[in-house]
């Protein structure tokens, strides 16, 4: 709440690093009571000011409706903007985006070179991505091995759909042995790390267990 305080006369004077930070207080909860809507407003005002790190913010959270109405065109307006500026974070949103078609159409090469460079730039959200490229030879000739050692750094680094492929190349045995005690592990982990596919693939192992 302290750090709220102070941050806040700032934030309301147009100081756009502060917005930013009462933005993250805010979406995350922190030191005050969590408000995506209120978080938005703080991004907002901090993009508009071209505070980069709040332009990618503010695009993921058009992109998921977080405190804002989904958005496909404003997520990839501040997610491009964001990017063109250097933001790893945002390139690997945007690859991410272009891998699946979400609010975008698919383009495998645009999303390796999304991927690649925040990848580059130490984003481990862009490593998830590389890994997915590897797996399936998409653009990058499939190299299982390259595939699992990109998701482990990833999932070093707290990634939960990390965990959740690498589960998946151990339950099916994907250029691994197999070993199901181990995938669980793993998927338990992005479960618990909030990632959704591997709680709906729990679910399917194991249909008694709660969703």
């Amino acid at each position: 709440m302290d750090a709220y305080r102070l941050l806040l006369p700032r934030a309301e004077s147009g100081d756009a690093d502060a917005q930013y930070h009462i933005g993250r207080m805010l979406y995350y909860g922190h030191g005050i009571d969590q408000s995506a809507v209120a978080a938005a407003a703080f991004f907002k005002k901090a993009a508009e000011s071209g505070h980069v790190r709040a332009q990618c913010f503010l695009g993921f959270m058009y992109r998921e409706g977080l405190g804002v109405p989904r958005s496909f065109a404003r997520a990839r307006l501040w997610l491009k903007t964001a990017a063109s500026r250097g933001d790893r974070r945002a390139m690997a949103f945007l690859g991410h985006m272009h891998i699946y078609g979400v609010g975008v159409r698919k383009d495998y090469a645009r999303a390796f070179e999304y991927s690649y460079q925040a990848h580059r730039l130490g984003d481990p959200y862009g490593t998830v991505n590389l890994g997915w490229f590897y797996e399936y030879g998409f653009v990058a000739k499939k190299n299982l091995e390259r595939a699992r050692r990109f998701y482990e750094s990833a999932a070093r680094r707290g990634v939960a759909h990390a965990f959740h492929n690498l589960g998946v190349l151990y339950l099916h045995g994907i250029g691994v042995t197999r070993d199901e005690k181990k995938a669980r592990q793993l998927l338990q982990q992005a479960a618990a790390d909030g990632d959704q596919e591997a709680v709906d693939l729990l679910c399917h192992l194991d249909p008694r267990s709660p969703k």
